[in-house]
């Protein structure tokens, strides 16, 4: 109750507030173009690459650990970091597997989106308001960003 906006992941941590979706993105997951020809995978199948990976308290970090698990492995974390460009050149020259918004005028042109069939994530985003302090500013900003969302 200390917010009258917040700005987060969808969940239930925001009882008492209201809240519209603001973004969605598929996630998916993001390699060197010359590393695997096309064809599609199962998550089953990337066992034995490498992976990198955000933060450990980040989503996508949580993303690729649950995923994996959920197929019956533990991800091999190549390399851990906070960094974008340095993900992102990690990435393009073959280090390992990343995670991605689906975002393809953002990539860089060596890296390429993999075909795994059982790989269905999404990044959604959630506009959170406290309805006692909807108005004002706060009105505004918040009907500022539903004209703005995706």
């Amino acid at each position: 109750g200390k917010y009258d906006v917040i700005i987060d992941e969808k969940n239930d941590l925001y009882k008492g507030y209201n809240h519209f979706e603001l973004l969605s993105l598929q996630i998916k997951m993001k390699v060197c173009k010359d590393k695997f020809a096309d064809k599609k995978f199962k998550l089953k199948d990337l066992e034995h690459e490498n992976f990198i990976t955000w933060g450990e308290k980040s989503n996508m970090h949580q993303a690729l650990i649950q995923s994996c698990e959920s197929v019956g492995f533990t991800p091999n974390i190549a390399v851990q970091l906070n960094d974008n460009e340095c993900y992102e050149k990690l990435i393009k020259s073959g280090v390992g597997i990343g995670l991605g918004r689906d975002n393809p005028e953002k990539d860089y042109p060596d890296v390429v989106y993999l075909d795994v069939i059982d790989f269905d994530k999404q990044y959604v985003v959630n506009c959170y308001y406290n309805p006692l302090t909807y108005f004002g500013n706060v009105k505004n900003f918040i009907d500022f960003l539903k004209t703005k969302k995706n």
